[in-house]
């Protein structure tokens, strides 16, 4: 993997370009190198578009997106493509791949003129990433004939293959049983690199980001540590639910439970 990036949003804005709809509001903020950020709000909070923003699909109407104190939109799009690797809700089902040839797809953004190939250093980082995402025995298999889980783990394993600085999550842990949630937690705080991703479960941001980022109608009501967003007053605000701060035994584990 690579050095992981910092990120810098600086009033980015994005609304929709035939109605001026704003979808995000201006909204600043910078994390640091080697951070997982999680990005937590209700439905049509902005969150995916935020994401969209951060991985160079959409251009913000206003203010702009820094990797390392660089505009991305100053940057060729294979350099981009270089740092900023992402991993989405939607994965294609109807391809003829096999799963080894979606995860080689994720060194493209590395090969020079025609697509050629570094042939050994690209097998090794391939199979790295395949053994990474305990995806071995599926390498032969078309990405057609898999479960939603299972197209998941390829899609991160292809972003691994990319070497990015920065990767970019929308919603991982959907389609994912239990054991695979907790897999796919683990792995993110074992990459060591720049993550931002989406979540819907509160208690799993807690355990696994290091800054939050709450939204609710395209605005920022916080960024920082869990403990400090994640207070009963925000979370009633955000997402209109009563909650409340537990403490689950055995464990001594901090939980958050909510109720109408």
């Amino acid at each position: 993997m690579n050095v992981p990036a910092s990120i810098a949003l600086e009033e980015v804005s994005w609304s929709e370009p035939k109605n001026r709809k704003i979808i995000l509001h201006p909204i600043s903020f910078e994390l640091l190198p080697g951070r997982i950020l999680g990005i937590v709000g209700p439905n049509g909070a902005g969150k995916s578009t935020l994401l969209r923003l951060l991985y160079r699909y959409l251009k913000p109407t206003s203010g702009t997106v820094k990797v390392d104190g660089i505009n991305i939109w100053e940057m060729p799009a294979r350099k981009v493509a270089c740092k900023v690797a992402a991993v989405l809700q939607e994965h294609p089902s109807d391809f003829s791949f096999t799963v080894k040839e979606i995860v080689g797809l994720g060194r493209t953004p590395h090969r020079r003129w025609f697509g050629s190939a570094n042939g050994e250093r690209d097998n090794e980082i391939i199979s790295f990433a395949l053994t990474r995402l305990n995806l071995d025995e599926l390498a032969d298999r078309e990405l057609s004939t898999l479960s939603g889980g299972e197209r998941q783990r390829v899609m991160v394993a292809r972003a691994l293959a990319q070497e990015p600085n920065i990767l970019i999550l929308d919603e991982p842990t959907n389609h994912l049983d239990i054991r695979q949630q907790l897999e796919t937690i683990k792995l993110l705080k074992d990459l060591q690199i720049t993550i931002v991703t989406s979540l819907h479960d509160l208690n799993m941001a807690s355990s696994c980001c290091d800054i939050v980022l709450l939204i609710k109608d395209g605005r920022s009501l916080g960024f920082g540590s869990p403990g400090s967003i994640f207070s009963e007053s925000k979370i009633t605000k955000a997402f209109q639910v009563g909650t409340k701060h537990e403490v689950l035994l055995p464990s001594n584990s901090k939980h958050i439970t909510f109720h109408l």
